[in-house]
Parts: structure tokens; C-alpha cells; sequence
């Protein structure tokens, strides 16, 4: 195989890796590129640059290699088939005349078939010896671009060999007959001068071989560099295509990092990492484009009951245990009535149904109820829990709005309230009464604040008699809010400020105020009424504290046996240890 071959290798070679580069991209600067290699020619102009090199010497030394190749050969070409052939047709029709001529010798004489021999072969030496003085004075040396193939030893040679084959020639043209007497005292000097020009011949043919096998040598080491080249172009374009295979193993890498990173963005983007529900934003979605082609539909808000105390007291892993458990059943029931579930955040849950049909929703509804109501089971310990639902139709939506999701939202989450506020594991169904009082419990919680400071909640004393005696012996404090004009009983606002936490402020003031004025009562009138107050039993959790009672106590010096403290029955209690700290508090 000639060094040309290899042509195709390169280019292949670099085609390929091309490829591999051109679908890699980098944000690296070429100086941090540079302070680490593998990313450095992982980048296009790192690859491109050692691959461009690489192809460009393998083809500058693919061009060199050839036209060493064909110079050796051609130099031995001619010295072989030119000079090499010559030579040995000279020296082939010396030893036929050397024939001839001892033949002469020993006869005395040249016999006619002899000397058309002589003649024959003597023409044809003359031809040859012509060719040989011609090639000797002008080499052909086409092809070869100037280059000398011969050097001086062999010219001589040559020039001593064409002499005296010239002899020879010179002197056998003398010999015009067979006749000639004479031939056996010239045979022997001509056979000597014909042995002297072969000899000459032998010296310059061997002179051509030496030449021809240093050429031979020359080719030898030539091809051997070649080969050494060829070897190194290999193994530089096989670490080249090793180094691409590791950036190309990183990149595949990468990508598929990239890829599933992608992928868990967009999964987080839309679903919820713990149940597998769709989130809000999916949920909103599906149900923004439902509502946008105008079907009739219903939305049902879910939250657990009682969520937080299965946190505290069995552990966040029980509680989200519970969250998935309940995902899972109220995704069964959504998907088996061709709906959708979702988990809207913390203990709160969304079921989208493509129905308004009543009946069908509440037969729904209780399913729900009851579905949740199973235990749930967990490394021994089992949990019963519940849900409040909210439902809403599209069609009681529309009734006065447009059915958005945001409007969908929003009066679900009124029915869904209604069932938390009438006792919880139940559900409601929206209508405009609910809205109304929803409204108005809000509107309370936002009024609250500013009629404690205005004074609009007054303090009542209802007289507490002993009926043998009509004796007056203390009084219980009642609250009261003058609110536009009326009067409002306690059970219009006391249970909204309960359920929004407001209670504490209201018990505080209550309390400071209610003291202070029986207190100024006994002092005045000398007197020792007893006073009985209602404390939210909200106060009893570690979050709140009873210490302003002792305080009002002491900057009114009114006696704490006079005192008398209610815990009102509207608050679910579940720490009780923390009630018992309480209860030991208000004691003391």
C-alpha cells in the first residue's frame, strides 16, 4: 500500500469529529477554558484547531511521502530497465564474440558462418554501445525534476567500459574477410581486448548495482520512515478520536442531566413532588380551559380535619403518610367519574367533576366523606382522620358572575368554610345565603379591631342575686358591640372573633375593663362585690399567656378570690398538658 492511501483516513476522521463538536456548545471563557484542558478542546475552537493540524500535516506529509515514493522508484526504475538492461546486452554480445574469436584462434581461421556472426553481433554491440555513450552523456531523468541518478564512480565506469568496447569495435571492423591469414595472430589480442572490455562492462554494471542497492536502502529507510510517520499519524489521530469519545461520553452525560433536570423542573412545575397530584398551577389550568369552552361543571374544595394535630402528635412522616393516602383515594374517586384531583397546598385538596347534576355531586359528596373517614395505617399506629368539603356548580356560578376559575374559587371556598364552621366531616353546597354571611363575618373580623379602640365594645354588669334574700352579692361582665347604630348580642361577633383569633384582644380588654370598674364600684361605695368574667379557652394554648388577669388584678388591688373565671365550651382542646399549665396558672 503506498503512503497515498491514507488520504481518505484523514478526512473521514475529521468529518466525524466535526460532527461531534459542531453539536457541542460552551458559555466557558477561553482562560477558564484554558485552565482545564477537557473542557478547553471541548469546546468547537479547542477540537476544531488540533483536528485542522492534524489534517493539514497528515496532508502536506501525504504529498511529501508520494513524491519520495515515485522519485525512489523511478531512479531505480531507469537504472534497472535503462543502464542496468544495456549493460548486459553488451556484455551478452562481448561473450559471443569472445566466442567467435577463439573459435578464430584455434582454426586459423574465421569460416564464412563465423563471420556473419561476427558481423551480426558486432552491429548489434555498435547499437548497443551507442545507447549506453548516449545515456551515459544525458541521463533521462523525466519525471525526476533534475535529479542526478548517477555520481562520478559510476561514470567512470562507464567511460572505461564504452572505450574499450570501443576497442574492440574498432578493430573487429578491420576484419573484412575470412581469408585474411592473419586471424590466428589477431585472434588472441582482440580476444584479450574483447576480455578487457567485458571486465570493464562487469566493473560498471557492478558499479550500477551498488547504486541500485543503496537506492534499494535509501527506499528501505524511506519506507520505514513512512511507516514510523504513518504510525504516529495514527496514534495521534486515534488519542484525538479517544479524547472526542470521552467529550462526547461527557456530553451525553450532561445532556442527559440537563434532560432529567428538565424533566423534575417541569414535573415540579405542574404536579406535587409527595402525592403525584396535579398542583395549582396545572389545576388551574385544566380547569381555566374547561370552563373557557362553556361546560357545565362542578369544583370541590377538600381540607383535612384535625391536620395539624396528627403533625404534632404522631410526626411530619404519619402526617404526610395521611396526605398521600388521602391524594390516592380522592384521585380513584375523581378519575373514576371522569374528573381530576389535585393538591392545592398543605392539607388542601381540589376535585374538578364535568357535571352539574345535584344528586349526582351530594351521592358524591358522602362518597368522598366516607372514603376518607377509613383509617389510615402506618408502622402500627393508626390515624382517623376526616374532610370538609365545599362544592359549587358552574350554573350557581353563573347565576351572577362569570364562571372563572378565580370566581369558581372563591364561592367553593365559602361552602367549604360553611362545613368547617357547622362542625367539620361534612360538606356544603354553595348558595347566595352563604356568600352573604360570609361577607359579614368578614366584614366583622375587619371592623373588630377599630371598635376596641374606639371604645364601641362596652362592658355590661349583670347582677348576680341570691334569690331568699334579693341580696346582690357580685356581677358577671357581658360584652356588647354598638355597631352602626344597634346593638349587637354576643353570638353575632364572639364566635367569628374566635375563629379569627381576635377573642384574645376582646378577653384582655374585657377583662382589664370589668375589673376596673367593680373594683372603683367597692371602693366608693365600700362594698365587696365578687366579679365573673368568660375566658376563651384559647388563652390555655402555649401560644397565648394569662398573665394580664394578675396584672389587672394588681394595678385595680382587687382581690383574686372575689374573682371568677369561665372557660368558654366553643374551642376544641387537644393539648392537654398545655391546658393543665394553664388552668394551674390562672389557679395561682
Amino acid at each position: 500500500m503506498r503512503q497515498s492511501d491514507f488520504g481518505s483516513g484523514p478526512v473521514a476522521v475529521w468529518l466525524g469529529l466535526r460532527l461531534v463538536v459542531f453539536g457541542r456548545r460552551t458559555n466557558r471563557s477561553a482562560s477558564s477554558a484554558m485552565r482545564q484542558p477537557l473542557d478547553f478542546l471541548a469546546t468547537r475552537t479547542g477540537i476544531t484547531l488540533p483536528v485542522a493540524i492534524i489534517l493539514v500535516l497528515s496532508l502536506l506529509a501525504d504529498s511529501v511521502f508520494d513524491r519520495m515514493s515515485d522519485n525512489l522508484y523511478k531512479r531505480q526504475s531507469l537504472l534497472e530497465h535503462r543502464q542496468g538492461s544495456q549493460g548486459l546486452a553488451v556484455m551478452g554480445h562481448l561473450l559471443l564474440l569472445t566466442e567467435v574469436l577463439e573459435r578464430a584462434s584455434k582454426t586459423g581461421r574465421i569460416g564464412a558462418a563465423d563471420h556473419s556472426k561476427l558481423n551480426s553481433e558486432l552491429g548489434a554491440l555498435v547499437t548497443q554501445l551507442n545507447k549506453m555513450k548516449v545515456r551515459l552523456d544525458q541521463p533521462d531523468t523525466a519525471g525526476l525534476e533534475g535529479a542526478r541518478i548517477y555520481d562520478p564512480k559510476i561514470l567512470r565506469a562507464g567511460m572505461v567500459a564504452t572505450r574499450a568496447i570501443e576497442e574492440v569495435v574498432a578493430e573487429l571492423r578491420a576484419i573484412k574477410s575470412p581469408e585474411i591469414e592473419s586471424i590466428a595472430g589477431i585472434a588472441d589480442g582482440l580476444t584479450e581486448r574483447v576480455h578487457s572490455a567485458h571486465t570493464a562492462t562487469v566493473k560498471f554494471l557492478i558499479e550500477v548495482g551498488e547504486l541500485e542497492q543503496a537506492l534499494v536502502a535509501g527506499q528501505s529507510s524511506k519506507l520505514a520512515w513512512l511507516s514510523t510517520s504513518a504510525s504516529v499519524f495514527i496514534a495521534a489521530t486515534a488519542l484525538v478520536g479517544i479524547v472526542s469519545l470521552i467529550l462526547l461520553k461527557r456530553e451525553i452525560i450532561a445532556r442527559q442531566h440537563r434532560q432529567h433536570a428538565e424533566r423534575r423542573a417541569e414535573y415540579l412545575a405542574y404536579f406535587d413532588p409527595m402525592t403525584g397530584l396535579p398542583n395549582r398551577v396545572q389545576f388551574q389550568d385544566r380547569v381555566t380551559i374547561d370552563l373557557v369552552e362553556r361546560k357545565r361543571a362542578a369544583l370541590l374544595l377538600i381540607d383535612l380535619d384535625s391536620f395539624k394535630e396528627i403533625n404534632d402528635r404522631l410526626g411530619h412522616a404519619m402526617g404526610d403518610t395521611v396526605l398521600r393516602e388521602i391524594a390516592y383515594r380522592l384521585r380513584v374517586e375523581a378519575e373514576g367519574n371522569d374528573g381530576f384531583a389535585a393538591r392545592l397546598g398543605g392539607d388542601e385538596f381540589a376535585i374538578f367533576l364535568p357535571t352539574d347534576n345535584t344528586k349526582f355531586l351530594r351521592n358524591f359528596c358522602q362518597t368522598i366523606l366516607e372514603e376518607c373517614r377509613r383509617p389510615v395505617n402506618k408502622g402500627g399506629d393508626t390515624v382517623h382522620t376526616g374532610v370538609s368539603v365545599g362544592l359549587a356548580t358552574t350554573t350557581q356560578a353563573s347565576v351572577s358572575m362569570s364562571p372563572t376559575f378565580e370566581a369558581m374559587m372563591r364561592i367553593t371556598d365559602f361552602a367549604l368554610y360553611a362545613s368547617k364552621d357547622a362542625g367539620r366531616s361534612r360538606y356544603t353546597l354553595y348558595d347566595s345565603d352563604l356568600e352573604f354571611q360570609f361577607n359579614l363575618r368578614r366584614k366583622i373580623v375587619e371592623d373588630l379591631p377599630e371598635a376596641m379602640a374606639n371604645g364601641d365594645l362596652e362592658v355590661f354588669l349583670q347582677p348576680k342575686v341570691e334569690i331568699e334574700s334579693w341580696r346582690v352579692y357580685g356581677f358577671e361582665a357581658l360584652v356588647r358591640w354598638r355597631r352602626d347604630g344597634r346593638m349587637l348580642e354576643p353570638s353575632e361577633f364572639i364566635q367569628v372573633a374566635e375563629e379569627s383569633g381576635l377573642i384574645v384582644d376582646i378577653d384582655r380588654h374585657i377583662t382589664q375593663r370589668a375589673i376596673a370598674l367593680v373594683a372603683d364600684w367597692n371602693r366608693r361605695h365600700k362594698v365587696d362585690y365578687s366579679l365573673s368574667i368568660n375566658l376563651s379557652a384559647l388563652h390555655l394554648l402555649a401560644r397565648h399567656s394569662t398573665a394580664f388577669v394578675s396584672d389587672a388584678l394588681f394595678r385595680n388591688s382587687f382581690p383574686a378570690n372575689r374573682l371568677t373565671i369561665e372557660i368558654t365550651e366553643s374551642v376544641q382542646l387537644d393539648s392537654w398538658d398545655q391546658v393543665r399549665l394553664g388552668l394551674a396558672a390562672l389557679r395561682d
